[in-house]
């Protein structure tokens, strides 16, 4: 999803009259055992401050943050499962609960604290005088890019999105469709910031092999 602009949307969802909101402060969550959670069951009933998921015929694999942390469980469904998940309707407005209810006893394989996969300062000082077409034909791909004074380009490399700052500056006209490939080819990058996981934290292949 293009990030020219990012949007925050925060949904309060009431079945009554509140009369006062307690916000939880991300920061005051102790960081969790990741060996602490033996069922899917188990992640889905903890207070996430977001998560996205996947799953196929083999398995269901999810990326989550709590707290401050990013983490990851994953686990194998049987034909059993998986056709019992295929059989509800995608439009039911329930069918988020009747997954839950199917998957709740389902043993995670892997539960994992994502900070390893996170790049170090060396891995991101290494980005450091490349050009734009150096990392393009390592195989980043752009995902989009902010242009204000502080301008930077949102880039992904398997399961890490880049923050990538360039030497250079750039200057787009309104309404001009700005090829982003063919712009920074010869820019050199400044530093480069680990923003966030892909979509691709969830696939198979990207999990520890065991």
């Amino acid at each position: 999803m293009k990030k020219i602009i990012a949007l925050l949307f925060c949904v309060i969802i009431a079945a009554s009259l509140v009369s006062c909101v307690t916000v939880v402060d991300p920061t005051d969550k102790d960081p969790i055992d990741p060996s602490s959670i033996k069922t899917l069951g188990d992640y889905f009933a903890l207070d996430k401050e977001s998560d996205s998921w996947g799953y196929g015929e083999d398995n269901f694999i999810a990326v989550f943050k709590y707290g401050e942390k990013m983490y990851r469980v994953a686990a194998n469904l049987t034909t059993d499962i998986y056709n019992k998940m295929e059989e509800i309707d995608f439009f039911d407005d329930k069918r988020d609960e009747k997954l839950q209810a199917i998957l709740k006893d389902v043993e995670v394989s892997i539960s994992e604290d994502m900070e390893k996969y996170i790049p170090t300062d060396a891995d991101l000082k290494a980005f450091e005088g490349k050009t734009g077409q150096q990392l393009l034909d390592d195989g980043f791909y752009e995902t989009g890019y902010a242009l204000w004074d502080d301008q930077y380009f949102y880039m992904s490399h398997g399961m890490i999105e880049y923050k990538i700052f360039f030497n250079e500056k750039i200057t787009v006209v309104d309404g001009e469709d700005l090829d982003v490939e063919e712009t920074i080819k010869n820019m050199t990058v400044k530093k480069a910031e680990f923003n966030d996981f892909t979509d691709s934290a969830t696939d198979p292949e990207t999990l520890p092999q065991n």
